[in-house]
């Protein structure tokens, strides 16, 4: 619990400073909160590994999203992010074949997962795979404590038509537009500061493990 409320405390006081000056000053205060988000990771990382044999002796180094922000085509120059992230999956944080992304910031904290933007040869094994065995993909979303976690997959990045070679009385045709297929769950700063929130997070990856192995497996 001390871990997660010194992270929380440096990244609500970095919102109110996004600056290079203010953060030069405080870097021994953002050392510490990485260590400590590294040493939670460790953890969790150790947990799923005894489901998920695939991120067994993972180091949680090769898992953590640098701090600062390419701004270089962005409106919001702020130099650095507000959040600590990383992501689960063999070989870390470079990985595209499904995962599970851990991410800790006040009042946005949440643990998540899936493929994010698959490049386009993924993109259609993917599909592919969720058409053909649609009946294996549907038993996974729709099982109930799946939906009590992550209610269903992510929307927020679809196309408004099927893409070609896909029919429109597939029953997982509207599954077939998303760019992006990506689960999340989000945690109050309460559930963060909680003494139970690793085994949260632990038992949100375990919920998502069917999911991620699913998209896993599409891409052999």
């Amino acid at each position: 619990m001390m871990e997660q409320l010194a992270i929380m405390n440096f990244l609500s006081d970095l919102q109110k400073n996004n600056n290079r000056e203010w953060f030069i000053n405080h870097k021994p205060t953002y050392q510490k909160a990485l260590l400590d988000f590294e040493a939670i990771l460790s953890r969790i990382i150790s947990l799923v590994g005894i489901f998920d044999k695939e991120i067994v002796g993972l180091n949680p180094k090769a898992c953590i999203f640098r701090i600062y922000r390419d701004v270089r085509f962005s409106n919001d120059k702020s130099p650095y992010k507000t959040h600590f992230g990383a992501f689960i999956a063999p070989g870390g944080r470079k990985n595209s074949e499904g995962g599970y992304y851990i991410h800790i910031a006040p009042g946005e904290s949440m643990v998540a997962g899936g493929a994010w933007r698959p490049e386009p040869d993924h993109l259609k094994k993917i599909r592919r795979a969720i058409d053909y065995y649609h009946e294996e993909f549907l038993q996974i979303v729709g099982d109930k404590t799946f939906v009590q976690w992550f209610d269903n997959l992510s929307n927020e990045d679809r196309l408004v038509r099927l893409p070609a070679g896909f029919s429109a009385d597939s029953p997982v045709a509207n599954y077939l537009k998303l760019k992006s297929f990506t689960v999340g769950h989000s945690f109050t700063d309460n559930a963060v500061l909680s003494p139970h929130f690793e085994e949260q997070m632990v038992e949100g990856c375990r919920t998502m493990y069917p999911f991620t192995k699913f998209l896993r497996e599409a891409l052999e």
